[in-house]
């Protein structure tokens, strides 16, 4: 597992690079346009246990480690632990969302968000979800629906429909407002570009049911009528046959996602397809 330092503005950590290998032990590397050099004297293992997963490292040095149950928050300037969270449940996976201060935690039983900053937990969901937190926001995986979340609140701010459950997720922002959500599923690879996102502001309110923004949109289905501010339109299913290629884009952290330029040929391999043909 590698992290990385992808943070929009200036920070003195975007030569530096986390490893971590499933025994337990974490590096920290320096890199020049010269030379990689590994700082032995950073180098820690939490208690000798297994890493799960590691976050990107943000602008002020701390990044997150996942062992087990706990979730070990770092400042990588001298590799002294912060904070350690015992989440009560296997700890899946560890994001940061975009505001590099809430850190939303995947597990076997539901999903957890850290507030970093006053090391206090936010909010719990007792709901399975997948999640996929990048740089156009956070959203959980539940069977064909894409659910676009606060990270601050949980609160739900539009949706998107598959016709298939997603196992996987990317989401590409071509232009402002224009999102293209790519989903790896059971079918294949399949697109979703919503005719309509609706800019959601930020919660004033507290979340008085915390349990409620996951727990209603899972009872919903296809069948179900969406409410105005879900994405109405239907999925396309631009790579007719699983490709290695296109499994390939799904194979590692976000930082190694090749370029529009590679993922382009996918997007018109389907435009030169004849139209279907309709009843």
């Amino acid at each position: 597992m590698v992290a990385t330092c992808q943070t929009p503005t200036a920070s003195r950590f975007v030569n530096t690079i986390i490893t971590a290998s499933t025994s337990g032990t974490l590096s920290v590397w320096d890199y020049t346009e010269k030379e990689v050099l590994e700082d032995m004297e950073r180098s820690r293992n939490w208690q000798e246990t297994e890493i799960r997963d590691i976050s990107m490292i943000q602008a002020n040095g701390k990044f997150v480690s996942a062992h087990g149950q706990h979730a070990v928050l770092w400042s990588v300037k001298n590799m002294k632990i912060i904070d350690v969270l015992s989440c009560d449940d296997d700890i899946l996976k560890v994001s940061f969302a975009a505001d590099e201060r809430h850190l939303i935690i995947s597990t076997k039983k539901g999903v957890i968000c850290w507030d970093t900053l006053c090391l206090l937990v936010v909010w719990r969901i007792q709901q399975r979800v997948g999640i996929h937190v990048g740089y156009t926001g956070c959203y959980a995986l539940d069977g064909p629906q894409v659910m676009k979340f606060d990270a601050e609140s949980g609160r739900v701010l539009e949706t998107v429909q598959f016709s298939t459950p997603v196992e996987e997720l990317i989401v590409v922002e071509k232009r402002q407002n224009a999102i293209v959500y790519v989903a790896k599923t059971a079918k294949g690879i399949l697109c979703n570009r919503p005719r309509k996102i609706k800019q959601s502001g930020k919660s004033n309110g507290a979340v008085t049911d915390l349990k409620t923004p996951f727990s209603q949109l899972a009872r919903q289905n296809s069948t179900t009528t969406t409410p105005k501010s879900t994405s109405s339109s239907g999925d396309q299913q631009f790579v007719r046959q699983p490709r290695p290629e296109a499994a390939r884009l799904f194979a590692g952290p976000v930082y190694q996602l090749p370029p529009i330029s590679f993922i382009a040929p996918l997007f018109i391999e389907k435009s030169l397809l004849p139209p279907p043909v309709r009843s």
